[in-house]
């Protein structure tokens, strides 16, 4: 374990040279301030990684054969409140019993649970296999493929924004949080100046290799299903593996284990999907007919080139960009004051 995770450090020391550029980025959250409220950068983040893994997740679509029909747009409003309530709900429930102490300041606040978000669009895109009469397993696995991209560039507005923030490290690679309004230092301000492990960054770039993944078995035409399963597992295990990194988990002195339980539920849900699907009938693990190879530049450049997807891909990301980023008066909280 100790080779792996030396192994992991030196791999993350020859990435973070070439993603210099990136690591200022988070000199200050705040994008827009004004006499309602503010806009942070988190929102803006957070909108175009919806967007490009909305467009990622329709590609996966077109390349499986499914038409995307002009009127679809409408739905991913719906798709990104979905969205966005799940991740306040998850978020409210990882508080475990703090929320219960002030429940009314809690409510008010802006955190958001990341994970809650990606069950959100999961349950977004299976409304979508329904409303579309879209094979289940093909629906997910386009989810999965356009949240690997979505979550590698949203991790990047969690850097900028300072939640999701690592424990500290005297490694070389160790970042600094600096702004008054980082949320870094609105919950710990004694960190100021401190090196912090870049935890939001080192997902970044299991994000990107998960994603580079995916891409090379959509070549390789497996089964409907496997990309998604495979997914999870990837994507659940390494934030899993990541905890030992992170900070913010930490409340009182004591490790959120609400975070961690739930991480491991997720983990266990591609078993229980498949355990349903066998006893129910359902041909999940299906062929993937046609071959998606051959094809897979001419389906690039028709998503690319679509009306439909575009119109999905703008709602879908300003929306997020919202409801991610707005907030009132008082950073981190939606109230006027």
């Amino acid at each position: 374990m100790a080779k792996f995770k030396n192994l992991w450090l030196n791999l993350w020391r020859g990435f973070s040279s070439a993603i210099k550029p990136i690591e200022g980025c988070n000199a200050n959250p705040i994008l827009y301030a004004g006499s309602k409220g503010h806009f942070m950068k988190f929102g803006l983040y957070s909108g175009i990684g919806a967007a490009v893994g909305v467009f990622f997740a329709l590609f996966y679509m077109s390349a499986k054969g499914i038409v995307i029909p002009n009127q679809l747009w409408m739905t991913f409003i719906f798709g990104a409140c979905l969205m966005w309530a799940c991740a306040r709900l998850f978020y409210l429930i990882s508080l475990g019993k703090a929320f219960f102490s002030q429940p009314v300041k809690y409510l008010c606040d802006t955190g958001l649970f990341g994970q809650g978000g990606t069950v959100g669009a999961i349950s977004f895109f299976m409304y979508l296999a329904y409303h579309l009469n879209i094979p289940l397993d093909i629906s997910l696995d386009a989810v999965a493929y356009g949240a690997a991209i979505a979550l590698a560039i949203g991790r990047i507005g969690c850097y900028n924004y300072g939640c999701c923030w690592g424990a500290e490290t005297h490694a070389d690679f160790g970042v600094t949080y600096t702004h008054p309004q980082a949320k870094v230092l609105r919950a710990k301000p004694e960190l100021k100046g401190l090196k912090l492990y870049p935890v939001q960054l080192m997902t970044t770039l299991i994000d990107l290799c998960i994603f580079l993944i995916l891409t090379i078995l959509l070549l390789l035409n497996v089964y409907n299903g496997v990309v998604g399963i495979l997914y999870v597992f990837l994507q659940q295990g390494g934030r899993l593996w990541i905890e030992g990194y992170r900070d913010d988990e930490v409340v009182q002195g004591k490790h959120n284990w609400v975070i961690t339980a739930f991480g491991l539920f997720i983990l266990a849900l591609p078993l229980l999907l498949l355990l349903i699907f066998w006893e129910e009938g359902y041909p999940y693990l299906s062929p993937s007919i046609p071959p998606v190879a051959p094809h897979i530049v001419a389906d690039f450049f028709n998503t690319l080139l679509s009306p439909a997807i575009w119109a999905c891909v703008i709602i879908f990301g300003t929306a997020v960009a919202f409801l991610y980023g707005w907030h009132g008066k008082q950073i981190g909280s939606w109230t006027a004051k």
